[in-house]
């Protein structure tokens, strides 16, 4: 995999008075090989552990409202309402299911510095939320 480590993933700069040169990182792109690298790793793992907290919990609440207790996803049809139309309790379960999955993938691919390209890791987690988002209005 490439390294993110160009102008504009990692930013650096030398000192002439004191020999040094200091990098700075934008954290949504590149975590690593800057300075104050190790809060920004421990920030994205506890990141990760509540995304896929709420994740998990997100798909609980979505199959105890489906599969226990029975419930339709969408309304049923009227008039009034139009053929489809999803619950908003639903489609608020299933928008933090995709949301935080996304994230925990953002953050998974971050950590272990899986992204080929910056444009993929700009782009990449809100792909899924933009679909989600689309699907549900």
């Amino acid at each position: 995999m490439v390294e993110l480590d160009n102008n504009y993933a990692r930013m650096c700069r030398f000192d002439q008075t004191t020999n040094n040169t200091y990098c700075a990182c934008d954290f949504r792109i590149n975590i690593h090989r800057c300075d104050h690298n190790e809060f920004f790793l421990n920030a994205s793992w506890i990141t990760l552990v509540l995304s896929l907290l709420n994740s998990i919990f997100g798909a609980m609440f979505l199959y105890y409202l489906v599969k226990i207790k029975g419930q339709t996803f969408f309304l049923n049809h009227t008039r009034g309402r139009g053929i489809i139309r999803p619950k908003p309790l639903h489609s608020f379960h299933l928008l933090v299911l995709a949301y935080n999955s996304a994230l925990a993938f953002n953050m998974i691919c971050l950590i272990t510095e899986s992204y080929p390209h910056v444009i993929w890791a700009e782009c990449k987690p809100f792909k899924s939320l933009y679909k989600c988002m689309i699907f549900n209005s």
